[in-house]
């Protein structure tokens, strides 16, 4: 499947990945394909909302813990999140495209923990990608949680520093992990 090549190949962007690997040797066709991919993204306003996500949320935001954000993700999906009625949970709410910094460079991660005024010691990051997320995060010093889910579930550790303090396959098991985190 094109999308596991993509996931092991640690592609920066899937979606361009599994283009290339359809298109084979035509590069012109993979060139065209991406150029319309590419023009077609601005226009659309995926936003994917996880069940159980708005109650794990409010969980931890009542509890007066700080949420931020480390996405590669445009712009717009701040007004995504504002629509689904998520935004109000986190105490920052930054996408790579507006600040200009892109996972895993670890700039994104310390970013982040400096807009919520917390040493990366004391943050926890969940997240799907072991390249992206959880190995960077690990590096700074940061506890993770791995969700798996999605395309990413089964991409492979590297190294050791890939490996999540929990890994868990829904909001429901990831409550779970946080409060066993935070205990």
């Amino acid at each position: 499947r094109a999308s596991s090549v993509a996931v092991l190949a640690r592609a920066p962007n899937a979606y361009i990945a599994m283009i290339e690997h359809l298109a084979g040797d035509d590069t012109a066709l993979a060139a065209a394909v991406t150029t319309k991919f590419r023009a077609d993204l601005v226009t659309l306003d995926l936003f994917e909302q996880r069940d159980g996500i708005e109650g794990g949320l409010r969980w931890l935001h009542g509890r007066g813990l700080k949420l931020g954000i480390v996405a590669n993700q445009p712009q717009r999906k701040i007004d995504a999140m504002r629509r689904a009625g998520l935004a109000g949970y986190f105490a920052d709410l930054q996408m790579s495209e507006g600040i200009g910094l892109r996972k895993p460079d670890p700039a994104i991660f310390r970013h982040v923990c400096r807009a919520l005024g917390m040493e990366p010691a004391l943050c926890i990051m969940v997240g799907d990608r072991v390249d992206n997320d959880i190995a960077p995060a690990k590096r700074l010093g940061m506890a993770t949680i791995r969700v798996l889910t999605g395309r990413h579930r089964d991409q492979p550790m590297l190294t050791d520093d890939g490996r999540a303090d929990f890994a868990v396959k829904d909001c429901d098991g990831l409550r779970v992990a946080l409060e066993a985190m935070l205990s």
